[in-house]
């Protein structure tokens, strides 16, 4: 557990600036840790407040926003690192998303312009949350300085670059039974991401059709990380023998 001394000591290793200057440090408990700023704020630093974690001493960066503000949003913050890998959720915070993020509206609107494309889908549960949740985002898989990887790009629908709908996906309902929704589309190419009800999802690209994960989380960090996509057999599940 981190104390007021060992709250105030971290606080002061990121506010010092170069040189060892002492910086006064402001500082303010809540139940799951200490919101510390310099006092006065100093130029030149990467954020205006940090929060050191109570349970573990992490350090995380925050704007000049109210204290009380990150005080209640700090929850959030937590609920969304276990959630997903660092390497993900750094992609997704880039993209605009955070815990609580709904776009309803977008979604009516995206799916009332493609009634003719959607008519032979079902519209599941899973794949509004889905787009409600992550719709309209652009997220992207990052090299270690934060730099987008060419042909790793994602769109979710509703996004306005987004092209037509392939309906690659429905060949693969019929052969396999699985229904399918299509989310968004992947790299370069005509690649859709579809999600089952049961949460499922898929990639459907010119070389053949992957597995991304078997909840949209999972799918997402395939998408923003390094970790492949499984190829699937001729009923949909995962072809172990090329993995």
């Amino acid at each position: 557990m981190i104390d007021r001394e060992q709250a105030t000591s971290i606080a002061a290793s990121w506010a010092a600036p170069r040189g060892g200057v002492e910086v006064e440090i402001g500082l303010r408990e809540f139940d799951q840790g200490w919101v510390a700023w310099p006092k006065p704020a100093q130029v030149g630093l990467g954020a205006a407040r940090v929060v050191i974690d109570k349970e573990t001493g992490e350090l995380s960066q925050w704007p000049s926003i109210p204290v009380s503000t990150i005080i209640a949003q700090y929850p959030d913050r937590l609920a969304a690192q276990l959630r997903f890998p660092p390497m993900a959720l750094r992609s997704l915070h880039r993209a605009g998303w955070k815990s609580g993020r709904r776009v309803p509206g977008a979604v009516d609107a995206w799916m009332a312009a493609h009634t003719d494309d959607l008519r032979l889908v079902p519209f599941s549960a899973t794949a509004r949350q889905v787009l409600e949740e992550f719709g309209g985002l652009t997220l992207d898989q990052l090299d270690e300085s934060g730099t987008p990887l060419p042909g790793h790009r994602s769109l979710l629908f509703p996004h306005p670059a987004c092209g037509p709908l392939t309906r690659a996906y429905l060949g693969f309902t019929e052969e396999t039974g699985i229904p399918l929704f299509p989310v968004g589309t992947h790299g370069e190419g005509p690649s859709e991401v579809a999600v089952a009800p049961d949460g499922r999802t898929f990639l459907f690209h010119p070389t053949g059709e992957y597995h991304l994960g078997d909840t949209f989380d999972e799918a997402l960090i395939t998408l923003t990380t390094d970790r492949p996509a499984l190829p699937l057999d001729p009923e949909g599940s995962v072809d172990l023998h090329r993995r």
